[in-house]
């Protein structure tokens, strides 16, 4: 089992990628990350993994741009090496990590960048040969490791696990704007992938209803669960009078619909300001929007930074709701955190999140774009005590059966080596 070689295709800057990863290794596994995306960031979760970094080519650092396409394969270091990344981290800006190596992909210079990044994958697979390799979500990464494989054909050689997430079907195969251009994308990897994970059941079914047949493993939260154990002690340890109204940010980034939230507040001043009122993963937009109402209603809207993620789970703790508003989701984390660290949710209504939340019972759902509706949840849910009390027991079942990341890195395990046994 622990010779077993993953070579995961994933953002990793995303804490989703960033845990997933660390289950694979937590297991046993020989697990290396190829980030094809142009910007580079690292999530503080991803740690003592080589990460093959591809296509600076195109990208400005500094004013400059690299002349080759580019794999960096990123090892930790310490000590003087250490402190010379620190230094070389002021050059390569977004770029923090504690050592590297490189190898330029020299040749590959006359291909387009679409191209140069599923060349550079080609050539990671031929060169390192996993036995699995996991593309997590479908655009930039699902669909670099298709056109890989088209290119490697039977060379490719390792089985190929697609990770579905929430908007890879259900917004890039449906919505008007983008259906065109995507479907035939999606198409063509769910006809090529041998195996296919998704984070909610909903996507499991709509991979098949798209054209997949290949291998189901069914369904997977992304980021690989939580350790109960400290998220109890964390929230033991956070100020219980929740006094806190957490609000997810994103706004537009395709699916986000945080001035719905703001808007809601908005209406109900005399709920509003009795809490702090405090916004997570906001854009630009969301935090001027903000800043103004904070100023015409005289109630603190206070926009976050990228907190750490204890710090992040320490504020759930505090929180008596947390609302998120988007048209398209999977299994949010933002909800599943919330439910797991005694934060009463209140979402927008879609099939995936009715996976988790019975309306009425352990959350509140509202249409998303009713801004009466949500208003209405929010007042209810400052309002009815009982509810939101019984809500906490009913989703710290939900988490220790369905969340715990024991149970899944067991069930990951199973997958993984149902993949092997079948491949023998």
């Amino acid at each position: 089992m622990s010779n077993t070689k993953i070579l995961v295709a994933g953002d990793t800057g995303s804490i989703h990628t960033a845990r997933f990863v660390s289950l694979l290794q937590e297991i046993g596994y020989d697990v290396r990350v190829f980030k094809s995306e142009y910007h580079f960031h690292q999530d503080e979760h991803l740690h003592n993994t080589t990460i093959y970094v591809s296509h600076f080519s195109a990208h400005p650092i500094n004013g400059n741009t690299l002349r080759d396409p580019a794999s960096f394969e990123i090892t930790p270091q310490s000590g003087l090496l250490g402190s010379a990344i620190k230094i070389a981290q002021r050059i390569v800006n977004s770029l923090y990590i504690r050592g590297f190596r490189y190898e330029y992909l020299r040749g590959f210079h006359r291909y387009s960048e679409p191209e140069t990044r599923s060349m550079a994958l080609a050539k990671t697979i031929h060169k390192w040969k996993p036995d699995i390799v996991f593309s997590l979500k479908m655009q930039d990464d699902g669909y670099t490791v298709s056109a890989a494989k088209d290119i490697l054909g039977a060379d490719f050689g390792a089985k190929w696990i697609h990770f579905n997430w929430g908007t890879d079907i259900e917004f890039f195969g449906k919505h008007p704007d983008y259906v065109d251009e995507h479907l035939p994308k999606i198409r063509h990897l769910l006809a090529h992938c041998d195996y296919l994970i998704a984070d909610c059941m909903r996507d499991v079914q709509q991979a098949i209803d798209y054209g997949f047949q290949g291998g189901n493993l069914g369904m997977c939260l992304a980021n690989g669960g939580y350790a109960l154990n400290d998220l109890s002690e964390i929230r033991a340890k956070a100020d219980q009078n929740r006094d806190v109204i957490l609000v997810k940010g994103r706004q537009g980034a395709l699916v986000g619909k945080a001035f719905n939230v703001l808007e809601a507040l908005h209406r109900i001043p005399q709920v509003a300001s009795q809490y702090k009122i405090k916004i997570i993963m906001a854009d630009s937009e969301t935090r001027g929007a903000a800043n103004m109402l904070s100023r015409i209603d005289g109630i603190n809207y206070e926009v976050l930074p990228r907190l750490p993620y204890q710090e992040l789970l320490a504020l759930f703790a505090t929180s008596r709701m947390a609302i998120s508003a988007s048209d398209v989701d999977g299994t949010p984390s933002f909800l599943t955190e919330a439910m797991s660290m005694g934060a009463f949710p209140i979402h927008s209504d879609m099939s995936s999140v009715r996976e988790w939340i019975t309306d009425g019972e352990n959350g509140l759902l509202f249409p998303v774009d009713d801004i009466a509706a949500l208003a209405a949840c929010i007042e209810k849910a400052h309002k009815d005590q009982q509810l939101v009390e019984s809500a906490r027991l009913i989703n710290w079942k939900i988490a220790t059966d369905r969340m715990d990341r024991n149970k899944i890195r067991l069930h990951v395990r199973e997958l993984v080596e149902t993949v092997n046994d079948k491949w023998k």
